[in-house]
């Protein structure tokens, strides 16, 4: 995989800006990502390989906000993945790159969880 667990760095910059000091906040949002990034992951997942191209674009959609709250938006392999629709409206299909987004997610999670530990899901 391009971008193994030891290169995936959470970046939560973002969210302490929307908390703005609030640390309640900061950990609702972070709590949020460790909930919702797996199911979504998986929705993805089915959306692409049924084909459900608005699925997917709901999916992806949702997905760039959370990706963005945690600093990998513009992950390579992220960026890809959800950016799968041309300029020419056309919808790229290529299952090959889901087991590196899988794990990018997976491993997101796991940082998330070693800054909330207390987080139990």
């Amino acid at each position: 995989m391009e971008n193994d667990s030891q290169t995936i760095n959470v970046d939560l910059t973002y969210i302490d800006h929307l908390a703005n000091g609030d640390q309640d906040l900061k950990k609702t949002l972070v709590v949020s990502v460790i909930e919702d990034l797996p199911l979504e992951m998986i929705k993805l997942k089915d959306c692409f390989e049924e084909k459900d191209v608005e699925g997917y674009y709901k999916v992806a959609h949702k997905l760039k906000t959370t990706y963005a709250y945690v600093g990998l938006k513009e992950n390579k392999i992220v960026h890809n993945a959800l950016e799968r629709y041309k300029k020419d409206g056309t919808f790229e299909f290529d299952t090959s790159i889901f087991p590196d987004l899988l794990q990018i997610g997976e491993d997101t999670v796991m940082q998330l969880r070693k800054i909330y530990p207390e987080v139990s899901i």
